[in-house]
C-alpha cells in the first residue's frame, strides 16, 4: 500500500510540475496580413492567427510589411498567442518601393517597377510590359508576373530572377541567361 501511495504522489508531483512549468514555445511560418503596434495577423495553413507582439523581439521584423514571409515564435497563455520573436524576410521588406533605370536610347527618361506590399506590382513608364504581382520563391528569387502588350496581342508572363544585390539605393537582378538589370530606388 505504501508503495502504491508513493507512486501516486510521484505521479501527482510530475503532473503538478508540468502544469506549473512555463508554456511551451511554438513556431509558425506564414505571411504578414496586417500589423499594428501590439498585434500581428498572420496567414498560414489556410488560417489567420492574431499574435500579441507587444513584448516580442522585433529586431528582425523589418517593419512587418504586408505580404512578407514571417516566422513567429510564440506561447499560448490565457487563450492568447503571445509572440516572443518575430522574423520577417529581409529581402521582401527591402524590395518594397519604386525601382527605376534609364530608358535605353533615351537616358533622360526612366522606367522600372513599383513593388508594393501584399505582392502588388506596377510598371513605371512601361506601356508594353505591365507588371501585376510579385513575390519571392522558396529559394529567394524574385517572381514577377504581368502582361506583355504589343503587336495586337496580350501575353501573360511570369519572370523569375535572381536578386544579386539589394540595399537602400540599388537593386541588381539577373535572369537565368545571365542578363543583369540595375535599378536605383526612386
Amino acid at each position: 500500500m505504501k508503495r502504491v501511495m508513493n507512486r501516486a504522489l510521484a505521479a501527482l508531483a510530475a503532473v503538478a510540475a508540468v502544469a506549473c512549468s512555463a508554456p511551451e514555445e511554438r513556431i509558425v511560418t506564414g505571411k504578414v496580413m496586417e500589423a499594428t503596434a501590439d498585434a500581428l495577423l498572420v496567414t498560414h495553413d489556410k488560417m489567420i492567427t492574431v499574435f500579441n507582439i507587444g513584448k516580442a523581439d522585433l529586431s528582425e521584423a523589418w517593419g512587418l510589411p504586408a505580404g512578407a514571409p514571417v516566422t513567429v515564435t510564440y506561447t499560448v497563455s490565457k487563450k492568447m498567442f503571445a509572440a516572443s520573436r518575430v522574423v520577417c524576410d529581409k529581402t521582401y521588406a527591402g524590395l518594397i518601393g519604386s525601382w527605376v533605370h534609364p530608358v535605353p536610347g533615351n537616358e533622360q527618361e526612366s522606367e522600372g517597377i513599383e513593388l508594393q506590399p501584399k505582392g502588388a506590382a506596377a510598371s513605371i513608364n512601361r506601356a508594353t510590359l505591365l507588371y501585376e504581382t510579385w513575390g519571392l520563391s522558396e529559394d529567394g528569387r524574385l517572381v514577377l508576373t504581368g502582361k506583355s502588350v504589343g503587336n495586337g496581342q496580350t501575353i501573360d508572363f511570369a519572370d523569375t530572377v535572381e536578386v544579386v544585390r539589394l540595399d537602400d539605393t540599388e537593386l541588381v537582378l539577373s535572369s537565368a541567361s545571365g542578363f543583369e538589370e540595375r535599378y536605383t530606388r526612386r
